[in-house]
């Protein structure tokens, strides 16, 4: 006696079960396993991949269909199917896929009499190598020349305005390491002691002459600064500065213009006094020592300004100029951003400044400044 129970697959004999093998065969979706990638989540410079998977099925294979961000990359096919390899107990199956720049999601569905299945996903991130096309700096910077104006102003002729002992000081050590280590010439840097309005007008007007679209200038301050809230302005004070008059004063929006003016490729303001309010902008900092990214910065043209951070009074001993020198003198890298150079002292001058200073580092607004940065060059 012969009997059929629910499932059709199955009947019984006098009291014995034969099983259809091929048609439970038919009910039985394949199984997808990933060889290649291995990992849920990859990173791949390459654009071309090479996916690697096992696929076990009871039934024939009848196609295999790749996607990639849900987007079809082929026709239903076996090909690239082939006999069981290595650890793979089934049918094993590899196809290069090309990948997107980015975040590639890469699943495969897979058909057998059963019907479709869908393999887990697998992430690959494809970030292209980049090709290193700049010149180096030293064939960009071939034709420029590094310019610097410096300037410390300690001795007033106000008497009710205090003298500063360290501004010159400072100064002229700044123009040592930067005369003996890097690539200023002397000829090409000029250092004010004590200067009056006149006198720094008329050197930033010789400086609007004398440097070029390739060269490089840069300018430091070190001496009273002045911030008026009520106008939210900043001054600088000259020799001749008088406290109860503003007319010897020095604007920072003067400065700006004077660097908007002189098409240098970079410029860099290094102030230890207040220079502030919307004609600067601090920006996000960008970790990095590679070196196509010191030449890309290069490349750029840049209006930088780093400073003591504080609209007060600053000390007239200044933290911020101490680990700034210092920080030059030690420097054994041949290029050194000045936003690298500004990370590596920030933390020390706040922690060791008697009013808890923050330096600032950005961009000087509305004075041509294109992502680039200013580049110190030691001399070989």
């Amino acid at each position: 006696m012969t009997t059929r129970s629910q499932t059709p697959e199955i009947e019984t004999t006098s009291g014995s079960i034969n099983i259809d093998i091929q048609a439970l065969a038919r009910k039985k979706m394949a199984i997808v396993s990933w060889m290649q990638p291995g990992e849920n989540v990859i990173t791949t410079q390459t654009q071309k991949y090479l996916l690697k998977a096992c696929i076990k099925s009871l039934s024939n294979i009848d196609g295999i269909k790749i996607y990639v961000n849900n987007q079809a990359m082929n026709d239903v096919t076996t090909r690239g199917l082939k006999p069981k390899k290595g650890q793979c107990n089934g049918k094993y199956y590899q196809k290069e896929v090309s990948l997107l720049k980015g975040i590639n999601q890469v699943t495969l569905e897979v058909t057998n009499l059963a019907g479709k299945i869908v393999s887990e996903p697998r992430i690959i991130n494809y970030i292209p190598k980049v090709i290193d096309t700049l010149p180096n700096i030293s064939e960009q910077a071939k034709n420029g020349q590094f310019y610097a104006l410096i300037v410390g102003v300690g001795d007033y002729v106000d008497a009710s305005i205090e003298d500063l002992s360290n501004p010159v000081k400072d100064a002229q050590q700044l123009y040592n390491v930067l005369t003996n280590q890097y690539k200023f010439a002397p000829k090409n840097v000029v250092f004010l002691k004590n200067p009056t309005r006149s006198d720094l007008v008329n050197t930033l007007d010789e400086m609007q002459k004398m440097v070029k679209e390739e060269d490089n200038f840069l300018m430091f301050y070190a001496g009273h600064g002045y911030w008026d809230k009520r106008i939210n302005t900043g001054y600088w004070l000259p020799a001749n500065a008088k406290k109860e008059s503003t007319a010897n004063w020095f604007r920072n929006s003067t400065m700006r213009d004077y660097i908007a003016s002189i098409k240098a490729k970079h410029t860099l303001l290094i102030a230890d006094a207040c220079f502030s309010g919307g004609i600067f902008q601090t920006r996000g900092l960008v970790d990095n020592d590679a070196p196509i990214a010191i030449k890309e910065l290069y490349r750029s043209p840049s209006r930088t300004a780093m400073t003591s951070g504080s609209l007060s009074e600053v000390p007239d001993q200044s933290v911020f100029l101490k680990y700034l020198i210092k920080r030059l003198k030690e420097n054994q890298q041949t290029y050194l951003s000045a936003e690298k150079l500004y990370s590596s002292i920030k933390e020390k001058v706040i922690g060791e400044s008697p009013n808890h200073q923050r330096p600032k580092y950005g961009v000087i607004s509305q004075a041509g400044d294109e992502e680039g940065d200013f580049i110190f060059i030691k001399k070989k």
